[in-house]
């Protein structure tokens, strides 16, 4: 297995592979249009960069400043019925979430999470599988949130106009599908 690449490696190369053949007739044909194309790319690449690198030192923050012992302190301290525990766990990564990549917020409060869901009887493989869909609201979680940028500097419109809508059929949607699923009422 060690000669063997990793999935993680191969599913960007198979993406991008198959981009290339999909769009084959869109791309440039020169080696000039494809120095632009690649030239007009490199600045988001810059911010992308920035904010994933960013966001796992926001997680190492948040470790150094105990969030996860205090968040543990927190939930305990609640004695709430199981579907209450999912809607606070649920609100409490979707806003970790806001500022941070999904895996900084694992990282950080994803292990705690999923012990206070566990805490009310919820089986640990359905309380992680809610914590991570919880936590995939992170890409489009006004204000934050590097691909709301990208995609509204793609589009050319103002950012702050789609975070309204993004709360109101991304967000609050998501935290709904993560506490059935939790609460058990969605299957995993």
């Amino acid at each position: 297995m060690s000669s063997a690449l990793s999935l993680i490696t191969w599913i960007p190369v198979l993406m991008i592979l198959l981009v290339l053949f999909l769009g084959r007739r869109h791309l440039p044909k020169t080696s000039t249009g494809w120095w632009k194309v690649l030239g007009d790319a490199a600045p988001q690449f810059g911010v992308i960069g920035i904010t994933i690198v960013a966001a796992f030192s926001a997680s190492a923050v948040l470790a150094k400043l105990k969030l996860p012992q205090q968040l543990t302190a927190m939930l305990e301290s609640l004695s709430a019925p199981s579907w209450l525990m999912a809607i606070l766990v649920g609100i409490i990564i979707v806003i970790i979430a806001i500022p941070l990549t999904a895996s900084a917020t694992m990282a950080s409060v994803g292990p705690v999470a999923v012990a206070a869901l566990v805490g009310t009887g919820i089986a640990a493989p359905v309380a992680a599988a809610a914590v991570l869909v919880f936590a995939s609201t992170e890409g489009a979680s006004p204000p934050s949130g590097a691909p709301i940028y990208v995609a509204s500097g793609i589009a050319r419109i103002d950012p702050s106009k789609i975070f309204m809508p993004l709360l109101k059929y991304y967000c609050i949607p998501i935290l709904g599908i993560g506490v059935l699923i939790a609460l058990g009422l969605l299957p995993v």
